[in-house]
């Protein structure tokens, strides 16, 4: 079920690690692999494409763009997330900039 369709009950379910997301400063989203399915898969298909990871610990955030191209069942939350995200980043640097 994607996420966009979870309860609140469920959405607690999911471990805080697979609810972060990162915003690099070239504008990049990064997601965790959770939402693109099988973990070591996608670490597989990442390193086999020489696509950038973040590492948080042990959990690795992938490019929401990469996300959505490689597995297009996530690509449609992939990019959900990423519009969020962006969103959450200007609307904080917009309250910065105005105090």
């Amino acid at each position: 079920m994607p996420a966009d369709h979870l309860t609140p009950a469920q959405r607690k379910k999911i471990p805080r690690w697979a609810r972060q997301a990162a915003l690099s400063s070239d504008g990049v989203v990064y997601l965790p692999s959770l939402l693109a399915g099988n973990s070591t898969e996608v670490f597989l298909c990442a390193g086999f494409d020489r696509t950038p990871i973040l590492f948080d610990g042990r959990h690795g955030y992938y490019p929401a763009e990469w996300i959505a191209r490689e597995f297009p069942e996530a690509a449609k939350a992939a990019e959900n997330v990423a519009r969020r995200v962006r969103e959450c980043f200007q609307a904080d640097e917009a309250g910065r900039e105005s105090d």
